[in-house]
Formats: C-alpha cells, sequence, structure tokens
C-alpha cells in the first residue's frame, strides 16, 4: 500500500538478464466485497541490461552435420567478451524438448574461450536445449542457448525404420 502522500515509489526488480526486458506495474485499487482489485492504472517500460561480461557464443562441436550421436559425450566451446574476473562460474546444461535435465556441469573459466564436454548418457531422441550460464556472487550475468539434435546410434535404425522418421537429421544423408 502508497501513504496517501507519495506520488513517486521506488521498485526493486530480480536480476535481470541481459538485454531488452519489459516491466509491467499496475496500480491496484482494492474494492470491498470483490475478491481481485481493480486495476486503477498501469505502465510498461522497457529496460536494456547490459554487463561487463558477456556470453558472445556458445558453439556446440558437433558429431556430423547438426546432431549428436547418443551415447557419445557433449562437447562444445563458449565464449566471452573479456577475461572474467575472479568469481564468475560457468555452468552448461542439457534439457530435452519436455524440460527434463540430462546434464549439468560446472565448468573452470579458462579465459575468453572454454570448451567444455557432458559426459554421460544422453537419452531422448529429439531436439534438446544446451545452456551456458555465467554467474558472478550476485546472480546470473549472461546466458546464451542453442537447440541441438540427438539421435539414436545408425544400429538403431536397422530394426526401428519408421521410428520418427522426420525427426531424423542422418536418415537420408549416406
Amino acid at each position: 500500500p502508497l501513504p496517501a502522500a507519495d506520488r513517486s515509489v521506488t521498485l526493486q526488480t530480480p536480476v535481470l538478464p541481459v538485454g531488452l526486458n519489459r516491466v509491467n506495474v499496475q496500480l491496484l485499487v482494492p474494492r470491498a466485497g470483490q475478491e481481485a482489485p481493480d486495476v486503477l492504472d498501469w505502465a510498461t517500460r522497457g529496460l536494456t541490461v547490459t554487463t561487463r561480461v558477456a556470453i558472445t557464443s556458445l558453439e556446440p562441436a558437433l558429431a556430423g552435420p547438426g546432431y549428436y550421436v547418443q551415447g557419445e559425450p557433449i562437447r562444445g566451446r563458449v565464449t566471452l567478451n573479456v577475461v572474467p574476473p575472479p568469481g564468475h562460474q560457468l555452468t552448461i546444461t542439457l534439457r530435452d524438448g519436455a524440460g527434463r535435465l540430462w546434464a549439468r556441469e560446472g565448468v573452470p573459466l579458462t579465459g575468453r574461450q572454454t570448451v567444455f564436454t557432458l559426459a554421460g548418457e544422453i537419452g531422448g531422441r529429439s531436439r534438446h536445449l544446451l545452456e551456458a550460464v555465467l554467474r558472478d556472487g550476485r546472480g546470473v550475468v549472461a546466458t546464451a542457448r542453442k537447440r541441438v539434435s540427438v539421435v539414436p546410434p545408425d544400429t538403431f535404425y536397422r530394426t526401428h525404420y519408421d521410428y520418427q522418421i522426420w525427426q531424423l537429421p542422418r536418415a537420408f544423408s549416406r
């Protein structure tokens, strides 16, 4: 609630991602007998958030033309615009199309370019979301995302020819 004499208010926002963000503010007035308040006024403003350290690229090292083979490690490289100061941490995650987490790895920063490997059994036969998140002591500084495909090995298709044939990036490449 705002005191009657105040005509302005300072709002605290959470840590916002780098880039253009929109902030929506509503002035609500409670009404007797109603559960939900009425909207007296509203405003939307764009905020451009910049940071000194940013991720300029997330480059998957793919096994073939546009895909990873299931069971092989997910490799790639993250490039930053500057060498990060001490205290920054890089995390790489891989999620499938349903949002399930398949891999998460904290990767030591090695300067402007950092190479990563996500080992382990990467399942799912679909498009996955590869994400690099850079954090400092206060929260998320930068994020980069790439869609990648994970496909079964060639031996799978010998007995499952009709399985998701429309998603196979290499079914007709041989």
